[in-house]
């Protein structure tokens, strides 16, 4: 659910549903209520783009490695990528945004960190562009990898 957009989107409003429906429990509320918003944090899921370089690297091959912040999508990040990609033709972007679910959905979270060491394979140096505090946060969990 987590890389398909409807799904996802469907799983939130019924999160959001279920709290308006469900009489006031605190713990209850306040769990499903750290999901949405956890939920909401990437508007992408766990989704991964890899924007291969449109040119031949004639030195070493660069990765450009865009962190989202909390609360956006892939769309909004593209101008972003194209910027990259106007201006370092040979350098490989690779774009994804932090959903903090770690401790709910550790299966995806471990996929999204693969899919990004997989588009930056091969690549000799980085250039890192964290956005915002969830940036910094998936970048904490990209490095040790």
């Amino acid at each position: 659910a987590l890389t398909n957009d409807a799904l996802r989107r469907r799983v939130l409003g019924a999160l959001l549903q279920s709290l308006v429906d469900v009489p006031e429990t605190h713990q209850l509320f306040a769990r499903a209520l750290a999901l949405c918003w956890k939920l909401g944090s990437s508007n992408s899921g766990t989704a991964v783009r890899v924007c291969e370089a449109a040119a031949d690297a004639s030195g070493p091959r660069v990765g450009v490695l865009i962190l989202g912040f909390a609360g956006s999508n892939l769309g909004m990040l593209k101008p972003l990528e194209r910027e990259y990609q106007e201006l370092f033709p040979s350098w490989r972007v690779v774009t994804t945004i932090g959903c903090l679910l770690t401790e709910e959905a550790p299966a995806a979270e471990a996929a999204q960190l693969a899919e990004v060491d997989a588009g930056l394979e091969g690549c000799e140096r980085l250039v890192v562009h964290s956005i915002s505090n969830n940036g910094q946060a998936l970048w904490a969990k990209v490095l040790p990898n």
